[in-house]
């Protein structure tokens, strides 16, 4: 009965967050406040093609460059 009590409170939030139409950034934050952002970056990287998190993972490195050159000039 707890697991399907689990589920039901899981599917009721779920609809919620479909319905206010949460964006990347909210979603984002709720994901930290859960203390999940560790686990939910292992689950993504393993679950995903290695070839999707490597172009993430340079997407990331360029953006952080760029950055580094605008505190430089």
């Amino acid at each position: 009965m707890e697991g399907e009590i689990k589920m039901t409170a899981i599917d009721n939030a779920i609809q919620i967050l479909k319905r206010i139409d949460i964006d990347g950034k909210t979603m984002q934050n709720i994901i930290e406040k859960l203390g999940m952002n560790d686990q939910m970056l292992r689950q993504l990287i393993l679950s995903n093609p290695q070839s999707d998190t490597i172009d993430l993972l340079n997407e990331h490195i360029c953006l952080n460059d760029k950055e580094l050159e605008k505190l430089k000039s």
